[in-house]
């Protein structure tokens, strides 16, 4: 974290330790305060299957955008970041070579950063931030390590989330089983 300012840096550690138990409220508060710090108007995290990118988290609500929402991959700015799997960033969509991109001739977004993540080495989805207006003093170093950062964060919170979620669907199961064991069990004699 040395080639972050402080400001970002102290973002992050807020981020990384935040006390809530809920890891949907904690997601939901990194990408609002990502979003903001990075002055940009709509935060996403998304998950991507089968070719398409599916909204999972995003900010701010009255952004239009719904839970679930789906899109072919091909036409979202992340195609560029996976291919690139890497930290991709763009200042000025219309003059950039990207301009062709079809999430440009829809949306009209201008800017545009965001990285791939993985869970347990495979493609999961991408965090990224997007606004209708041009970053006019272009995306530094300090954002793109900023993003690369958070996303490890997102990553290994989704995880636990997974982990989370199956140890309900587990507890479920076993309590339905003890629950329904009266009518399997029959007691005999040796004999």
């Amino acid at each position: 974290m040395e080639n972050l300012s402080i400001s970002k840096a102290q973002l992050l550690l807020k981020i990384f330790s935040q006390k809530d138990e809920d890891l949907n409220i904690q997601l939901n508060n990194a990408l609002e305060w990502a979003t903001n710090e990075l002055g940009m108007d709509l935060g996403i995290i998304s998950h991507i299957q089968n070719e398409i990118y599916t909204v999972k988290y995003f900010w701010p609500d009255s952004s239009g955008l719904e839970d679930g929402q789906s899109f072919e991959l091909g036409t979202t700015y992340c195609s560029i970041a996976i291919m690139k799997d890497d930290v991709f960033s763009v200042d000025h969509m219309g003059i950039s070579e990207f301009k062709d991109q079809p999430c440009y001739e829809v949306f009209h977004l201008e800017s545009y950063i965001g990285k791939p993540f993985h869970l347990d080495g495979n493609l999961y989805g991408t965090i990224n931030f997007s606004s209708a207006n041009p970053k006019e003093v272009g995306f530094t170093e300090e954002e793109l390590m900023f993003v690369r950062l958070l996303s490890g964060w997102i990553s290994s919170s989704i995880h636990r989330l997974n982990i989370i979620q199956n140890l309900q669907d587990e507890h479920r199961l076993y309590k339905l089983i003890t629950s329904n064991t009266g009518e399997l069990i029959c007691m005999h004699e040796l004999n």
